[in-house]
């Protein structure tokens, strides 16, 4: 869920970091008709989760971003 502004917050526990890869995960937005200039009509927006890391890109995750968006059209018509 996003606020007023669109302002979302991605969190991991500890234990989904360790038995799960959240740069596995994506996020999938599907936007209300009229909520928004963009709409993707019969479909989704599905966004990778980035991992960013410390140092020159060995180290440890830090913090994660979204990606860029990709179009999932709907199944159902």
């Amino acid at each position: 869920m996003t606020n007023i502004a669109g302002v979302f917050i991605i969190s991991f526990t500890p234990a989904e970091i360790l038995f799960n890869n959240p740069e596995l995960c994506h996020l999938r937005v599907t936007l209300p008709p009229g909520s928004c200039p963009f709409y993707p009509p019969r479909g989704t927006l599905r966004y990778p989760i980035i991992g960013i890391r410390s140092g020159s890109g060995i180290g440890p995750v830090i913090f994660y971003i979204p990606g860029a968006p990709t179009f999932v059209p709907s199944l159902l018509k």
